[in-house]
């Protein structure tokens, strides 16, 4: 097996799983930040150019949580996922509640408050007045403005 990642990203869930198992596979680093993700032989691995990627055999796998269930699966007496059914249900039902509805929001947040340039990131709720909420709103400065929140259904934006 080879496991495409690169540094600090979901690859390392994959690679937690691997070693979990004690799996023997080929670690391929993939710089990002240096393009090497954009390359038409990785394109050919996963045209959206991410990672991680798994290759075992003539299966191609992306996405860290399919991954991860996949090498569950496969290696069953590891005890990473139950056997039972039911169990197992609920397995995937808090990893996909942590993926969908924890990760994205955390991972705003460490955005805005460690990544972003200080004009661009948006300033931390805790600052902001009682019924003021964030929405962008390009600029010549572009940067977050605070807007009165509002009951009502925003407009769709004019399109060009």
């Amino acid at each position: 097996m080879k496991l495409y990642g690169f540094g600090p990203t979901r690859s390392l869930r994959a690679q937690w799983a691997l070693r979990e198992l004690g799996a023997e596979f080929e670690f391929i680093p993939v710089n990002l930040a240096a393009g090497e993700g954009q390359t038409p032989e990785f394109l050919r691995l996963n045209p959206a150019g991410k990672l991680p990627v798994l290759v075992d055999g003539d299966l191609i796998l992306t996405e860290s949580a399919a991954i991860v269930f996949y090498l569950a699966e496969k290696y069953p007496g590891h005890g990473l996922l139950p056997s039972d059914l039911e169990t197992r249900a609920q397995v995937y039902r808090w990893a996909l509640f942590a993926m969908t509805e924890l990760e994205q929001p955390l991972w705003r947040m460490a955005r805005h408050t460690f990544l972003y340039p200080k004009t661009s990131a948006c300033p931390p709720t805790s600052t902001w007045p009682a019924g003021i909420s964030a929405t962008w709103q390009p600029s010549s400065s572009a940067t977050w403005k605070a807007a009165p929140t509002s009951s009502a259904t925003p407009s769709p934006p004019p399109t060009a």
